[in-house]
């Protein structure tokens, strides 16, 4: 269950830092630094989602329906 936490904490971050990012843009529309860390945001926050799914989706102790059954 710690390892989940690392990895839901580690994803809400980088969620959390694409409106930083974005902003960036429209303060420095005119260089390419900016433009190119919004994409890069949005791409650690995708990656982060994958492996936070990947790892709930490995523990089949956790995938069980209301009555008691897997999936």
């Amino acid at each position: 269950m710690h390892v989940l936490l690392i990895f839901n904490f580690a994803h809400l971050l980088f969620i959390s830092l694409t409106p930083y990012s974005a902003s960036l843009i429209g303060h420095y529309e005119e260089t390419a630094s900016p433009r190119s860390s919004f994409p890069r945001t949005l791409g650690l926050a995708s990656l982060s989602m994958i492996v936070l799914a990947q790892y709930v989706l490995a523990k089949k102790e956790w995938r069980t329906n209301e009555t008691g059954g897997t999936w």
